[in-house]
């Protein structure tokens, strides 16, 4: 199992696994709407996207958005979406 950050030209590897984390929060699936997010966020560097491989095939993703503090003067990450293919959860992915 390989952990991989993701670039704008592998968004193709985050947007079928995007588009059914929204369709396990009983958001209808769209894979279109899915697509075009994923790239705008890589496109505009408006997120960071890690994926987890087994092989060729992405099986989880997480994305982080970034927050600043002004008080503390510095970036920080949000972890707002994290899914697993449900053939590989329970297999400590998060721990590679």
């Amino acid at each position: 199992m390989e952990i991989k950050r993701i670039n704008r030209d592998e968004w193709q590897l985050a947007a079928s696994l995007f588009d059914r984390y929204r369709a396990f929060y009983k958001k209808q699936p769209d894979l279109a709407l899915a697509e075009r997010f994923i790239r705008e966020r890589l496109d505009n560097n408006e997120s960071v996207i890690y994926v987890a491989m087994n092989g060729d095939k992405p099986v989880g993703f997480t994305q982080l958005y970034p927050k600043y503090s002004s008080v503390r003067a510095v970036k920080n990450w949000i972890l707002n979406d994290l899914f697993v293919d449900a053939g590989f959860r329970k297999q400590a992915l998060a721990q590679n």
